[in-house]
Parts: C-alpha cells; sequence; structure tokens
C-alpha cells in the first residue's frame, strides 16, 4: 500500500517525463509562468478574429494539462516559459513577428470561488478567455504599458485556465497580466500550476537572476534610514528547495563597502516577496551611497549582484 500511495504522489507531480510545478505570483500580482503558441499569421482571411486554436478545440476549450504535456512541451505545441521579466516578449522566443498572433495559458488552482481584477498591457491588441469565456477584447495599435486594461472575472475553486491571444502589427509584441483581489492586492489563496521540462539548472538562474532590490530613504534627526525590499520579478517555485544566500551592502562613493547589514540563507521562495529590510547607518557624511545585493549559492559563489543609489543630504 506505501509503495502504491508513493507511486501516485510520483505521478501527480510527473507526466510523461514532464514535471508540473507549482508557483507563486509575484509580489505586485504579475504571471509570469506560461505556455507560450505561436507565431500564427495575420491574412485577409485569418484576421485577429480567426481562431487559430479550432484545429485542436478552439480558444474556447477546456485546456486539460495531461493533453498538453502528451502533444509536447516545445516550440511546435506548447512551449513553457518563466522570464526574469513581468512582461512577456513574444519575440524572445520566436524571433521577429510582424503580423502574427500568439498565445499565452497558464492554469490556476483556487482555494475558494472568489471575484477577482485582471490587470494587463499589451503590444498590440489583446484577447483574454477566463475558462473557455472570453472576458476582454481590446483590438489596440500600442506600446506594452503594465494597468491600461482593467477586467473583472471569477476564479472557480479548485483548477482555472487562463488563455491570452494577443495580435502584432509591427515592432514590439509582448504583454504583462496581474491577477488581483477586488481590492487590488496579490492573492494568497491561489498557485500557478505549469506543466514543464526546465531543468534544475534553469529553475535555479531564473529564481537568483529575477531577483531585485528597491530603496527608500528617510531621515531620522541627523539619521538616515534606507528601507529595502527585495522582489522577485518572475514567479518563484513553491516545490524547489536549492539554497542561496542573500547579503546587502552599503558602499561609500568610493566603492568602499561601509557595512553588511542582512545575510539570510533561503530555500523557502515564499517569503522572498515580503522581506523589508532596514539600514540605519551612523555617523557617515552627506553623499552618495550604494545598497547591493549579492546573491550567493550553496558554496558561497557570488551568482549576480544588483544595486540601488542612494543620497543623503
Amino acid at each position: 500500500m506505501k509503495k502504491l500511495i508513493f507511486l501516485l504522489i510520483l505521478l501527480s507531480s510527473t507526466l510523461f517525463g514532464q514535471k508540473i510545478s507549482y508557483y507563486l505570483t509575484n509580489s505586485d500580482g504579475f504571471i509570469t509562468a506560461w505556455l507560450l503558441r505561436g507565431t500564427y499569421s495575420i491574412t485577409q482571411n485569418n484576421t485577429r478574429d480567426y481562431d487559430f486554436l479550432s484545429s485542436s478545440g478552439g480558444e474556447n476549450k477546456k485546456f486539460i494539462i495531461k493533453e498538453i504535456i502528451s502533444e509536447g512541451l516545445d516550440k511546435s505545441s506548447w512551449l513553457p516559459v518563466n522570464p526574469n521579466s513581468y512582461i512577456i516578449n513574444f519575440q524572445e522566443f520566436f524571433g521577429k513577428s510582424p503580423n502574427k498572433v500568439c498565445y499565452a495559458l497558464t492554469f490556476i488552482e483556487s482555494q475558494e470561488t472568489q471575484p477577482v481584477i485582471i490587470k494587463c498591457g499589451s503590444d498590440d491588441g489583446i484577447k483574454i478567455f477566463l475558462n473557455g469565456k472570453m472576458i476582454h477584447n481590446n483590438n489596440i495599435w500600442r506600446g506594452v504599458t503594465p494597468d491600461e486594461d482593467i477586467i473583472k472575472g471569477n476564479l472557480n475553486k479548485g483548477l482555472n485556465t487562463l488563455l491570452v491571444k494577443v495580435n502584432n502589427g509591427e515592432g514590439g509584441f509582448e504583454f504583462c497580466l496581474k491577477l488581483l483581489s477586488t481590492n487590488s492586492q496579490s492573492l494568497k489563496n491561489i498557485r500557478i500550476k505549469l506543466p514543464n521540462n526546465f531543468s534544475e539548472e534553469d529553475i535555479f538562474k531564473s529564481i537568483y537572476s529575477s531577483l531585485n532590490i528597491y530603496t527608500v530613504y528617510e531621515k531620522t534627526d541627523d539619521t538616515p534610514k534606507f528601507i529595502t525590499s527585495i522582489k522577485s520579478e518572475s514567479n518563484l517555485p513553491l516545490d524547489f528547495n536549492k539554497t542561496i544566500t542573500l547579503k546587502l551592502l552599503l558602499i561609500d562613493n568610493e566603492s568602499k563597502v561601509i557595512k553588511e547589514f542582512y545575510t539570510e540563507k533561503i530555500n523557502d521562495y515564499s517569503n522572498i516577496n515580503t522581506k523589508k529590510i532596514t539600514c540605519i547607518p551612523q555617523n557617515i557624511p552627506s553623499g552618495r551611497y550604494v545598497i547591493k545585493l549579492q546573491v550567493l549559492d550553496e558554496k558561497e559563489k557570488l551568482l549576480t549582484e544588483k544595486e540601488n543609489i542612494v543620497f543623503w543630504y
């Protein structure tokens, strides 16, 4: 019986040699873990409104993860991606694409039935289908800007499908999308379910390369206070536990380290986006300073660095 239970658990996370990973939206609610499909040519007969998925069930179909995996996860069917940016750039994966259409598909597990707000931007036009129903259609020529379109929707309890269709004229070909609560806060009771063939190295690189810092300055009497938030631009996996070390350094204008004011080993990535670290340096002159984030692996090898320039007067 124990062997059978173990086998069922293994099959639930791996199908046909492919993995199914769970992700959190980032702290701003952006979804970056998608399956991409394209490109499809826009012609006089096949306009942006043509259903380019009609041969496989159509844009309104109920997408099933097992069927998608059986088709193969690559550019010829559905390509899994999780870039280190909240903007999904189709041309990064499919090359220059004038007068084309691409699709992005993801699966959302919700702990309850709930109303949601979707905020998106696109270059150019966009359609959005939630659980097979088109809830948004904006045929427009524009560059991508977050939150330009705001749409109301409803998640079912359990698994939901979200399909995005973007059409491009010339130039940029991209979109970004947030999923938020009705009061525009990030949702805590959902997770993104993505079939993929990412290697462990791919996942690890996407984690550390997506980390960034944002520092604000406050002044109390004659003492500066630098408050630094650590955030991930992309969705972080819930089922990956390789350890990284995060360090924050305060550096003066001559590149001299004044102090290391934060260090922590991390292997639970679900809490990274909630971290705010305060640095209150004593007896430093006014001027230009740098807050530097260092990300190191388990052997203390430097993986990446990010910097914020701050001024105190």
